[in-house]
């Protein structure tokens, strides 16, 4: 028959292969409709998708098996590979789910929906992860979920079974929230994600008897938890901005990669090729009312405007302000575009022609990081890093009321309310606040609950709800009327949040992060992917020696505590978690028994070196983030110095103030160290002075000018004779301990702040850790360098200390590392000591030299041994690749574990294991054990099949 109608449909050359179709669309319809086609020829819609949906679940069921990509070897991904997937095969896998929601329930009887749900429960359900292999094969990963979604959602399933709607609903969650191993690998599909899978899912139940000598992942005191929509990469920088269309259909995000790119919500899929023009970084991006247009401010001064259907440039670049762009807006009518700059004022101009419409709005003082019109588009809202917010009139540019006083940092963000009644506001100050637009009175003076500083507020639809997305790496959202969180605390992103904002019909949550990904949640749980049953979690600020030597203690914005054995660089204790915010500063005690830690959460705390365990309550008095911590020379005080412009003086045993708290500075305290001799007190301030105070009275005995910024760090010479200080001016000074006065001039050579000084324990010697990323060794007496700079670390240093015989130096950095480096030559020692997952901002030698603490952003204080030979991994035998298959480790080191791509890997770089990045911070990795951790993440690999054997693993 086909033949006969060659006239009006075309027919490819192979009858097996090809697409047939209509020449006009009028023969479709004419062959649709009853009355206009015969009987012989008149096609019923509805039964033709039945007929087609039937049909693709009979090839599926005779096509799909394991491994039918024919994939040789689990160490590389998909494009190492040629997958050839047969034509019908490849239709059938993509185009079911449509045919299924084509079918009209009206015309389907109560036997044929049973057996669309037969259909699915007996062939799909047990061949579903064949089904994501051949998606993953044709690179077509990404629209698994739409497609599982278009399935889940079609009329004829609407009263299907709870099993039905429960294996669809957790096998779009398999899809997304793996969605990096599926798209990565085929062999990963099976090798990775499906080992992740909590065990309560359809999925794991299905097909976890089904396969053997897999990973075994177990999570201790985590809730398996998995609320992400959708994870959009595509970006290769910070995602800075992210934004809805109207009807809720796409996003558009922009980029520290210079670049704005435009999604699909349903099948997050990029809808064109990345949007090119600005010659740096995009700080913002709107959209306009009508959806036609794109706006983005850039840190290259310029507005452009862009077609939201091209990507074509519009106009020519707006220019005008004289420094970065930070954010733009329409106005509610799409007639004009505000933006806000560093230039510290705020533009109008007309979104048509590109020219301004007002003069240029001054009036703050520091830079304008956000602009928002009201709803009505007669007033414009900004905020700077002047700590004000201040709402303008449109058409004159003037002030409509004073401006907003209330935050204590930077405002980074403001948005109306959809009524425009009020205005919210995020801080640096890590807070929300929420106003009368009309008179600038607060009505909520302080939400508080981030620890970081809060970036991105955004009204829900409705105006009900706040959401917020702060540096502490979590969405929040609040009840707009009376502040309080509605929902837990949304977790997900694996780096500071950058920007939200809510869908137009508020169901869900749109995210964009420093960790180069775009996440969609669902607005109504918001539940986080993992959810510690007990509190823990991230930077390294502080190092320390214990005295001996043998310990290093760091202090991690994780809010755990590492102690370390130098000789091996094993964790000898596992992370020590109880402060609920990053750790600053940690400390041995003389004798090394114990380790002192201070936060962010206004807390000191003290602990068992061996054990890990509090030997006391929390010691609480400081009401702002606490900088350091330091045990008198006798081992009985403690002092501590912090943001709230004092320092205090505990006894070590009972944790009690043993003196009112000492002030003095007017800016906030830095860093305190004991005289060797335990008389004196020396601190380091924001107001760039030094003070020396009387250890037992805490009255004041000098101040040391000189410095000309804040001084982060301050050291005795281990005779008492002399203190050393970094500042943040890129000095180093030496002053006699007794008069104050300088013994020499200022240290230079350090390119940017110095965080960190501490003398040798033989006092020849002054070692500093800088912002440049580099250690430097000078010699105490001439100020003259003693060697090359250290480098080594990726990023900033943030703490140094002496082993106590003075051969080895620690430092910590915010790449998450601690390494050891011989004190006469510079090199390292060992390889760098991984296991915070946060920048470590303290280290310290055990008084016995043989381990180290430390303390990090990841809120944990580790302790481990290291080996001056360095650790070296075994978790791959030295046999050539197409003969590993033996039992695998995990590494001893992060050497092959990327944090960055998820991936565990091997010592070429083959794929081994893709780890959830919701995982991260909890993952152990043997012989570096979290010990007492109450949320832990376990990896076994030692009975995996991998490379060529691993389609072993499989045992239908």
């Amino acid at each position: 028959m086909l033949d006969q109608l060659h006239a009006v449909i075309y027919m490819p050359k192979a009858d097996n292969e090809g697409v047939i179709s209509t020449f006009h669309a009028s023969f479709g319809d004419f062959l649709t409709t009853p009355g206009r086609a015969p009987d012989n020829l008149l096609i019923n819609l509805s039964v033709a998708e039945a007929h087609l949906f039937f049909n693709c679940i009979r090839v599926m069921s005779s096509e799909l098996h394991f491994n039918v990509s024919k994939c040789p070897t689990s160490y590389f991904p998909n494009p190492f590979y040629k997958f050839t997937i047969p034509p019908l095969l490849q239709y059938v896998c993509l185009n079911w789910p449509y045919h299924l929601a084509a079918v009209s329930v009206a015309k389907t009887s109560d036997a044929g929906i049973s057996s669309y749900l037969k259909s699915l429960q007996d062939v799909f359900f047990p061949k579903f992860l064949f089904w994501v292999e051949v998606l993953s094969a044709l690179n077509k990963a990404g629209a698994a979920s739409s497609l599982i979604m278009t399935a889940l959602t079609a009329k004829c399933l609407v009263h299907a079974p709870k099993s039905v709607t429960e294996f669809l609903a957790d096998a779009n969650e398999f899809v997304v929230s793996s969605l990096d191993a599926i798209a990565s690998s085929v062999a990963h599909i099976y090798l990775s994600a499906l080992p992740c899978l909590r065990p309560t899912s359809q999925i794991a139940k299905i097909f976890w008897p089904k396969f053997k000598c897999i990973p075994h992942v177990c999570l201790v005191g985590i809730q398996y938890k998995q609320h992400t929509r959708l994870v959009l990469t595509g970006h290769n920088a910070s995602v800075n901005c992210v934004s809805f269309s109207r009807d809720g259909a796409y996003i558009v995000s922009g980029s520290d990669d210079g670049t704005i790119r435009m999604w699909d919500v349903k099948t997050g899929y990029p809808l064109m090729e990345p949007i090119q023009g600005h010659t740096e970084l995009v700080y913002s991006v709107a959209l306009s009312p009508d959806g036609k247009y794109v706006a983005s401010g850039s840190a290259d001064k310029t507005i452009r405007v862009w077609d939201a259907k091209t990507g074509r440039a519009v106009m020519q670049p707006i220019e005008g302000h004289m420094w970065s762009v930070t954010s733009v807006a329409f106005s509610p009518d799409g007639a004009l575009i505000a933006s806000a700059s560093k230039d510290k004022t705020i533009c109008v101009w007309d979104a048509k022609t590109g020219k301004a419409s007002i003069k240029c709005i001054e009036g703050h003082t520091d830079e304008v990081c956000s602009v928002a019109f009201s709803p009505d588009g007669s007033h414009i809202a900004s905020g700077s890093d002047d700590r004000t917010i201040r709402v303008w009139d449109v058409k004159t540019g003037n002030t409509v009321i004073e401006p907003m006083l209330g935050h204590v940092l930077s405002v980074t963000s403001v948005a109306f309310s959809p009524d425009g009644a009020f205005i919210a506001s995020a801080s640096k100050d890590r807070t929300i606040r929420v106003w009368d637009a009309k008179t600038g009175n607060a009505i909520i003076e302080c939400i508080e609950g981030h620890t970081g500083v809060v970036c991105s507020v955004a009204f829900s639809p409705d105006g009900s709800h706040i959401a917020s997305g702060s540096n502490d790496e979590t969405i929040r959202v609040w009840d707009a009327k009376t502040g309080k969180a509605v929902i837990k605390p949304i977790k997900g992103h694996t780096a500071f949040i950058h920007s939200v904002a809510f869908s137009p019909d508020g169901s869900c949550l749109v995210s964009g992060a420093e960790d180069e990904t775009i996440r969609l949640w669902d607005a109504k749980t918001g539940k986080p992917d993992i959810q510690p049953i007990k509190g823990l979690m991230n930077w390294i600020r502080s190092v320390a020696f214990s005295s001996g030597g043998t310990y290093i203690a760091s202090g991690s914005g994780e809010k755990k505590i590492h102690v370390q054995d130098i000789k091996t660089a094993k964790d000898l204790i596992k992370a020590i978690k109880g402060h609920s915010s990053c750790i600053c500063s940690v400390a041995f005690s003389p004798d090394g028994t114990h380790i002192a830690s201070c936060s962010d959460d206004k807390t000191i705390r003290v602990w068992d070196a061996k054990t890990g365990q509090a030997v006391m309550k929390p010691i609480e008095g400081h009401s702002h983030w606490i900088h350091s911590v330091a045990f008198s020379p006798d081992g009985t005080c403690i002092a501590s110095s912090s943001h709230d412009e004092t320092i205090r003086v505990w006894d070590a045993r009972t944790g009690k103030a043993v003196m009112k708290p000492i002030k003095g500075h007017t800016g906030w305290f830095c860093s305190v160290a004991f005289s060797p001799d335990g008389t004196h007190i020396a601190s380091g301030s924001a107001d760039g002075t030094l003070q020396v105070w009387d250890a037992k009275t805490g009255k004041a005995v000098m101040v040391i000018k000189g410095h000309t910024n804040c001084i982060y760090s301050v050291a005795f010479s281990p005779d008492g004779r002399y203190i050393a200080s970094g500042s943040a001016d890129r000095r180093i000074r030496v002053w006699d301990a007794k008069t104050g006065k300088a013994v020499m001039a200022p240290i230079r050579g350090h390119t940017n702040c110095i965080n960190s000084v501490a003398f040798s324990p033989n006092g020849t010697c002054l070692a500093s850790g800088s912002d440049d990323k580099t250690i430097r060794i000078w010699d105490a007496k001439t100020g003259r360098a003693m060697m090359k700079p250290i480098e080594g670390h990726s990023h900033r240093i943030y703490s140094v200390a002496f082993s106590p015989d003075g051969t080895c130096i620690a430092s910590s950095s915010h790449d998450e590392t601690i390494c050891v480096w011989d004190t006469k030559t510079g090199k390292a020692v060992s390889n760098p000591i991984h296991g915070h997952t946060g920048a470590v901002f303290s280290v310290a030698f055990s008084p016995d030299g043989t381990c180290l603490a430390s303390g990090s952003y990841d809120k944990t204080i580790r302790v481990c041994q290291v080996t001056i030979d360095g650790p070296t991994s075994n978790e791959f035998s030295p046999l050539p690749v197409d003969l590993r298959a033996g039992p695998i480790t995990l590494p001893e080191t992060k050497a092959h574990w990327g944090a960055t791509d998820n991936w565990i890997r091997g010592p070429n770089k083959e794929l081994v294991m893709w780890v959830p990045p919701q995982y991260h911070k909890f993952l152990q990795v043997p012989p570096h054990l979290i010990v007492g951790a109450s949320a832990k993440v376990i990896v076994d690999l030692s009975q995996v099949v991998h490379g060529l054997e691993w389609v072993k693993c499989y045992i239908g």
